[in-house]
């Protein structure tokens, strides 16, 4: 798993001219759904999801759905909580939740193995439903 190290604190930069050209290639082959993912935790950088999700407008996808594993959502929920609600105003309806089992300690030692809990999966998707989201795991496997 690729994470902060590899890619440092900033954002990839994007290269919105191919980006248009792939979502007008995807829109003339009607593809209709959208997956945003990244390189690592794509949360990590919530500004640019929300550019992510404006520049997809004018496309008019009817499924666009982001994945991550959440953490953040649960860690520093005043930050993103107007994020859940802005993406979900523009667009964004479908939050899959990565992990890599049932057990939160095996999540845990997989996704913050120097934190002592993993956040409840539980009360994350009752709030991410609250907004109106749907839901769904997205099982990463491990050795």
């Amino acid at each position: 798993m690729t994470g902060v190290k590899e890619i440092g604190m900033r954002p990839t930069k994007v290269n919105w001219i191919n980006f248009h050209k792939a979502c007008r290639m995807a829109q003339v082959n009607n593809i209709t759904s959208v997956l945003l993912t990244g390189k690592g935790e794509p949360t990590l950088f919530p500004d640019q999801i929300t550019d992510y999700l404006q520049h997809l407008q004018k496309y008019d996808f009817p499924i666009l759905e982001l994945q991550t594993n959440g953490i953040l959502f649960s860690e520093q929920s005043e930050k993103y909580d107007k994020y859940l609600k802005e993406w979900y105003e523009l667009g964004l309806s479908i939050i899959s939740i990565s992990v890599v089992h049932y057990d939160p300690e095996k999540n845990r030692a997989n996704y913050v193995p120097g934190k002592k809990t993993y956040p409840d999966l539980g009360k994350l998707i009752d709030k991410l439903h609250k907004i109106g989201y749907s839901v769904r795991f997205s099982v990463v496997l491990i050795k």
